[in-house]
């Protein structure tokens, strides 16, 4: 991908701009502990004034990888932005709040950043459904909601304002029929997490696939950590399609592959960015060997270089998705600050609304009216002998 607009080096420097807006203008948690003196000397507290941004997502429990990946991405370009001296003094602290992937939890967690923390951007949900449960408060409250990964078509038609780093299902699921109509798959049956996220794939599935000329057998909504999917399963085996979609959560999918493969349903199984997780894998072993899935394409180029480079270089590993769109969550609002016609968070909004073609580490950035992004391209992928392999790369919607 070609870089519109800095390399690394100059494009790390940009939250320093955001930072100083939000410090003053947005009253993003700047506080004086102890207060400062003349010159900008610290007061008796020795203590310095933080700047606070707030995050909401799964740290503990099933999800916990999705919260965790994001919490490092977003920790990288806060300390990147802390090494060099931060602005004027005033450190960047950014307030993690675990979710535990719990709607009253995430409203709890929303609740506190902003009344107690003064945050006015935050940064989450992880989870769709959690994300349309706080998108309100924040209209509410005036808040700033930018998502890194949320990422159901829903979100679109919500009637509160945000942006998201990832792009909608409703291009992922259009990815994925595109990807059975050239499989010559003609039929379908359809698994599903009945929930935003799931039901969103479903619905995008369902109707790119007739439209392309297939025909769905059945959809099978499945509750939200349901153990047992024998029912379903058994049904779709009855029908025999052609390929079952299986947009389902880590929980939920390792329980179906299990009792796939224990009913002898050997036909083809397409899934979803879930499927990612390495949980999956692992927990369902050989059950998921030649399964295919679609997931956001990592990004690449200079500004990806880079990140990477810094990411194992702190964490000792190689960064994945969730990791790299989360710290572009925080290097595109710092480019929106740069253009925005007023710095709280109507401005911000304004200003992103305004955002095409920036070069982050998860990819091409760029927005439409909705707050969605448009220009992200998905990988189709393969799991063989318990590994990811890439089938397909850089695949756009048609």
């Amino acid at each position: 991908m070609s870089i519109r607009y800095r390399d690394m080096r100059q494009a790390g420097s940009a939250p320093l701009v955001l930072v100083a807006l939000l410090t003053c203008a947005a009253m993003v948690g700047c506080t004086r502990q102890g207060g400062q003196g003349p010159g900008g000397k610290t007061g008796a507290s020795g203590s310095q004034p933080v700047i606070a941004v707030g995050f909401i997502g799964p740290l503990s429990g099933d999800a916990a990888s999705f919260g965790v990946s994001q919490k490092t991405g977003i920790e990288l370009a806060a300390n990147e932005l802390n090494a060099r001296g931060g602005i004027t003094g005033k450190a960047v602290k950014v307030v993690f709040e675990d979710s535990q992937l719990d709607q009253n939890k995430a409203i709890t967690a929303f609740n506190k950043l902003v009344d107690s923390d003064k945050a006015q951007v935050i940064l989450g949900e992880t989870s769709s459904a959690n994300t349309l449960a706080i998108g309100p408060l924040a209209q509410r409250k005036g808040v700033l909601l930018v998502s890194p990964i949320a990422s159901a078509a829903d979100l679109t038609r919500s009637g509160f304002r945000m942006f998201r780093v990832s792009p909608s299902d409703s291009f992922q699921a259009k990815v994925a029929a595109q990807f059975a109509q050239g499989k010559r798959w003609k039929t379908a049956a359809v698994l599903y997490t009945n929930d935003a996220w799931g039901s969103g794939l479903m619905e995008g599935f369902t109707s790119d696939f007739t439209s392309l000329g297939g025909k769905i057998l059945t959809r099978e909504a499945v509750e939200p950590k349901t153990q047992d999917l024998k029912t379903q399963l058994t049904k779709i085996k009855s029908l025999a399609p052609d390929v079952v979609y299986i947009p389902l959560h880590p929980d939920e999918a390792i329980v179906a592959f299990r009792q796939a493969a224990q009913l002898g349903l050997r036909t083809a199984f397409l899934g979803a960015d879930s499927f990612s997780e390495p949980t999956v894998r692992e927990a369902a072993g050989d059950a998921v060997n030649g399964v295919t899935y679609t997931v956001p394409a990592p990004g690449s180029g200079e500004v990806f270089r880079r990140f990477a480079e810094a990411y194992k270089a702190k964490y000792g590993t190689e960064p994945n998705y969730n990791a790299a769109a989360a710290y572009d969550s925080v290097m595109v609002l710092a480019e929106a600050a740069k253009s925005a016609r007023s710095i709280d968070a109507a401005g911000l909004a304004d200003a992103l609304a305004g955002v095409k073609g920036f070069q982050g580490a998860s990819g091409l950035i760029s927005f439409d009216a909705n707050g969605d992004v448009v220009s992200k391209a998905y990988d189709i992928m393969r799991i063989e002998h318990g590994k990811p392999i890439v089938s397909q790369s850089g695949v756009t919607v048609k």
